[in-house]
C-alpha cells in the first residue's frame, strides 16, 4: 500500500471515530453525566479525565450539541464525506434551512476553501439597514431559588463587555478549565464586587453581607435571609456564603466590630499553599474561596490545616450538592453523594465500542 493512500485511509477511519465520539459525547452531555465526577460541564470533564486542552474540549462539546439539530451535516459526517474540520466551520453559520447547501459546498471544496466560505457568511452584515433593537436588563426569580438576568444590548456594547470580562478572566489568573458560561458569570460578579467596595482585586475580599436572624429560645437550625432580595436560605448555602466571609454580631441595641472568618495573613497562606481550586482535576485559580473542612460555626479553626482552596462551582458542590472531602495522612479525600471516591485516572488504551450504558 502507497504511504498516501495508507495516510487517507486512516484519515477516514480518524473521521469515522471522530464522529462516533461526538454521538456518544452529545448523549453524555445531554444525561449531564459530567456531574458524578463533580466536573462542571461536558468540556471540563473530556479536559480533565480524557486529557483534552479547554479549548479543545469546548470546541467538541460545542460541535457535538449542534450535530443533533443538524440531520443533514451530521449524516454526511457519518458517511465520511465531509471532516471534522469541515463541520467545525460549518456548524457556526449553519441552521436547517441552509445545512444541506453547506454540506455540498464542503464536498467541492478543500478544509482551507470552506473555512473561508463560512466565515464570509458570518462576517455578513444581516441587520444592515434595520432600527437597532430595545436594550434592556431584566432579572426573572426562577423556581430553583436562582434569577436569571438577561440583557440585551447592541453589538459594539456586547463587544465592549466581553473585552472587560475576558479582562476581568486575565487579571484573576483564570485558566479556562470552568465552563466559558460560568468564566463569564465569575468575571461579572468580580466586577461588581470591586465596584462595591471600592477597590482593586484582593482574593478573598467582603463579598456578601448576610443578616441572620437567630431565635436563641429555639432549638431549630437558625433562619437566614438574603438583605436585598429577602429570600430564605437553607443551611448549606448559609454555610457555603459564610465559609469565607466578614461578619458582624448585633443584640438589637447595637452592632460590634466586623471580624473576618478567614484572617488575611492565612488567606494570603492559603493562596501560596494551595494556588489553585483543590478538587481533582481542577486548577481553577482565578475566584477561589477558602473552605473549612470543619466548618467554623461548628468549632472548626481557621487554620491552615482545617482550610482548603474551592473554586465557586466546586464551593457549592460541597456544600450543596452532596459531596464531600476528608484530610488524612494519604492527602485530601474527596467523595461523590454515593461515598465513591473521585480520582483522575490514566488514559485508557483504545478498544472497540460499541453500545454504551
Amino acid at each position: 500500500m502507497e504511504l498516501s493512500t495508507a495516510i487517507l485511509e486512516l484519515a477516514g477511519r480518524l473521521q469515522t471515530h471522530t464522529h462516533a465520539l461526538l454521538t456518544l459525547l452529545r448523549r453524555f452531555d445531554a444525561e449531564e453525566r459530567w456531574r458524578a465526577d463533580g466536573a462542571s460541564g461536558s468540556a471540563a470533564w473530556l479536559s480533565t479525565h480524557a486529557r483534552f486542552a479547554p479549548s479543545t474540549a469546548h470546541e467538541y462539546v460545542r460541535v457535538a450539541r449542534c450535530l443533533g439539530e443538524l440531520a443533514a451535516i451530521d449524516a454526511a459526517f457519518a458517511a465520511g464525506r465531509i471532516s471534522y474540520c469541515q463541520v467545525r466551520a460549518m456548524t457556526r453559520v449553519a441552521d436547517r434551512e441552509n445545512e444541506e447547501d453547506l454540506v455540498r459546498a464542503a464536498e467541492a471544496r478543500s478544509g482551507a476553501e470552506l473555512e473561508h466560505f463560512c466565515r464570509g457568511l458570518r462576517d455578513k452584515d444581516t441587520l444592515e439597514g434595520r432600527r437597532p433593537p430595545d436594550r434592556y436588563l431584566r432579572r426573572r426569580p426562577m423556581p430553583d431559588g436562582t434569577v436569571l438576568l438577561e440583557l440585551r444590548v447592541t453589538a459594539d456594547e456586547a463587544d465592549e463587555i466581553g473585552v472587560a470580562l475576558r479582562e476581568e478572566e486575565r487579571e484573576r489568573g483564570v485558566d479556562g478549565e470552568s465552563s466559558a458560561e460560568e468564566r463569564r458569570a465569575d468575571a461579572l460578579l468580580s466586577i461588581c464586587r470591586r465596584r462595591l467596595r471600592g477597590s482593586t482585586v484582593v482574593h478573598g475580599a467582603d463579598r456578601t453581607m448576610l443578616l441572620v436572624h437567630l431565635d436563641l429560645s429555639s432549638a431549630e437550625e437558625p433562619h437566614a435571609t438574603l438583605h436585598d432580595s429577602g429570600r430564605w436560605i437553607g443551611r448549606a448555602a448559609l454555610d457555603r456564603l459564610a465559609c469565607d466571609c466578614s461578619y458582624v454580631v448585633s443584640d438589637g441595641k447595637g452592632v460590634g466590630p466586623k471580624s473576618r472568618t478567614v484572617p488575611m495573613h492565612v488567606q494570603r497562606a492559603l493562596l501560596m499553599r494551595d494556588k489553585t481550586c483543590t478538587f481533582p482535576g481542577c486548577t481553577h485559580r482565578g475566584f477561589v474561596d477558602a473552605h473549612h473542612l470543619r466548618h467554623w460555626a461548628r468549632g472548626g479553626a481557621a487554620t491552615l490545616d482545617n482550610l482548603i482552596l474551592l473554586c465557586t462551582y466546586h464551593h457549592r458542590l460541597v456544600h450543596d450538592g452532596g459531596f464531600s472531602v476528608v484530610r488524612s495522612e494519604e492527602g485530601l479525600s474527596f467523595r461523590r453523594p454515593d461515598g465513591s471516591r473521585v480520582t483522575v485516572g490514566p488514559p485508557r488504551r483504545a478498544g472497540p465500542y460499541g453500545d454504551v450504558a
